[in-house]
């Protein structure tokens, strides 16, 4: 009966009936009928063809599979636009979500290697510089440890040890260019 019929003077209306009693010819005449129309709107919200292709296939999807909750006098093609606007909606807002959830996972990343190579490196520097001191005359690591870790004057450290402000001046002069030097060529 349907096939007798010419497809294009179907109302909608009547491509709703048929479409609820399972017909698939309405539903061919459906796709036909409003397929060129719904990609360029889909198209035009989305800037994205797969995408817009994507959006319209779930909307025929939805509306072959749910077919049974259609009104008879709901007009088809306003209901394909809001459907299709409403699924672009959700896609964008899925998206903006998926790229923020990325943004922010690359940035821990990101930082995550920065902080753990940076650590990686102060500890590897850390052990130069300990070996470098532990390395070094006995009298000179003292007057070394006094000034850099107890952080005495170099007056006080010459009280201290009895000896010259010059000689603790110089002490440390050698320290620390021998501590660069090991530094420099770890």
């Amino acid at each position: 009966m349907y096939s007798a019929i010419k497809k294009s003077w179907l109302t909608d209306a009547h491509l709703i009936i048929l479409l609820k009693e399972g017909s698939h010819a309405a539903y061919t005449e459906i796709y036909q009928r409003y397929w060129a129309s719904m990609y360029l709107f889909a198209r035009k919200l989305l800037n994205d063809p797969i995408v817009a292709k994507d959006v319209i296939q779930e909307v025929l999807l939805y509306i072959w599979t749910n077919s049974e909750n259609l009104k008879e006098n709901t007009p088809i093609a306003p209901y394909l636009y809001t459907a299709i606007r409403n699924k672009a909606l959700t896609y964008i807002s899925r998206q903006k979500l998926q790229d923020k959830y990325l943004d922010s996972l690359s940035a821990f990343i990101k930082q995550g290697e920065y902080t753990a190579d940076k650590n990686i490196r102060e500890q590897e520097l850390q052990e130069v510089i300990d070996k470098a001191i532990d390395a070094l005359p006995k009298k000179m690591k003292q007057i070394f440890q006094l000034s850099k870790v107890e952080q005495l004057s170099n007056k006080e450290i010459a009280t201290q040890l009895e000896i010259s402000d010059k000689t603790v001046r110089n002490q440390l002069s050698t320290a620390l260019k021998t501590i660069k030097l090991k530094i420099i060529t770890r």
